[in-house]
């Protein structure tokens, strides 16, 4: 993505999850997007049935890691958008960042908690 598009810069990691089932978490569903070459995560089942049945130009890559639904101590939201104009999503965990994407980017639609996850260290 990032050779592909002067757009984005890395940044490092937006945020740590586990790589295997933990207490409290579910797994977040990994999906690649073929027309961005950007990923897709859900962590409902239900989001992940639709994308497999309506959206042939995502392909389903598996679990990508665990997270948790609700709150849990040390964790953060992390903020979902998709981005109508390149056909990604964009993911963020902090709140500033998600107030300047809603009220300056009108080309991303703000979808809402994605999962909740931990704080990059």
């Amino acid at each position: 993505m990032l050779q592909n598009d002067s757009w984005y810069r890395y940044e490092g990691a937006g945020f740590y999850a586990f790589p295997v089932p933990q207490p409290g978490t579910l797994p977040v569903y990994r999906f690649a997007n073929t027309k961005s070459g950007s990923h897709f995560y859900t962590i409902y089942e239900s989001e992940k049935n639709t994308m497999l049945q309506n959206y042939d130009w995502l392909k389903y890559d598996g679990i990508g890691f665990y997270a948790s639904p609700v709150p849990q101590p040390g964790m953060l939201p992390v903020y979902r958008f998709a981005n109508n104009l390149a056909g990604g999503h964009f993911y963020t965990i902090y709140e500033a960042e998600k107030n300047a994407v809603i009220q300056n980017y009108s080309w991303f639609t703000y979808d809402g908690i994605g999962f909740y996850a931990y704080p990059p260290q």
